[in-house]
């Protein structure tokens, strides 16, 4: 979401890619807009939880979240994650990212033309099972002025860590759009 509040102030992106995100139009906005103090009180939360005890709720959390993968694309995503939880330094991350969610129910509604910038040069990767509902998936797609539009295998936000195709769809949509004048 944060790339497409980007995208809509400053107009000078030329290409975008967005993977397993909604848009401020979304049903999981609207539930924090109806429950605006439960990013604050997760905030609060988080400063005073011992953050290894954070970091254990956390990926306890995410590895809940996988569905259609394969066992060793589990324990990589298990892994990969853990190792952000080692990371002390991901506490205040966390922090930040909860109380970005929070500014974001103040943000008005976007527009297809915000984004008439990327018109054609947007790539949009979405898990077929992802925390966001299919409603909120094709708000989004209806949103952006002719995207290309990928479901990849997977749940959540955790794929594009563990499968490759992620990476093949990203550098063939790079090596498609056309080269930007300068």
């Amino acid at each position: 979401m944060q790339a497409q509040l980007y995208t809509r102030k400053y107009r000078d992106v030329y290409a975008l890619i967005l993977m397993a995100t909604a848009t401020l139009d979304s049903e999981y906005l609207e539930q924090v807009r109806k429950r605006p103090w439960v990013t604050g009180v997760l905030t609060t939360a988080m400063k005073l939880m011992p953050w290894k005890l954070a970091s254990r709720i956390l990926t306890g959390k995410v590895n809940s979240y996988y569905e259609g993968e394969t066992a060793e694309e589990m324990k990589y995503g298990a892994s990969f994650f853990q190792m952000i939880a080692d990371d002390p330094r991901s506490k205040s991350k966390m922090i930040h990212s909860f109380r970005m969610v929070g500014e974001l129910i103040h943000e008005p509604l976007m527009r297809m033309s915000d984004f008439d910038c990327v018109k054609g040069r947007i790539l949009l990767l979405q898990p077929e099972n992802d925390i966001f509902s299919k409603n909120d998936q094709k708000t989004l797609e209806e949103l952006l002025p002719e995207p290309e539009v990928h479901y990849m295998r997977g749940s959540h936000h955790g794929p594009w860590v563990l499968q490759d195709e992620y990476i093949s769809k990203i550098r063939d949509f790079l090596e498609r759009i056309p080269e930007k004048d300068i």
